[in-house]
């Protein structure tokens, strides 16, 4: 995944899949969910591990 933010990107979304061993669980594989918001303080980017 490769993909370049546009400056009139206000809400993006990724999702990377990973099959690295994740440290925290049992699963063979993490998934890492970036999101991009922006709002009256500006830009803030929320980052999820599954």
């Amino acid at each position: 995944m490769n993909r370049k933010l546009k400056a009139s990107d206000t809400r993006a979304l990724y999702s990377i899949t990973t099959p690295l061993l994740c440290p925290f669980s049992d699963h063979a594989e993490i998934r890492i969910d970036l999101r991009i918001e922006e709002d009256s303080l500006g830009p803030r980017i929320s980052v999820f591990h599954t």
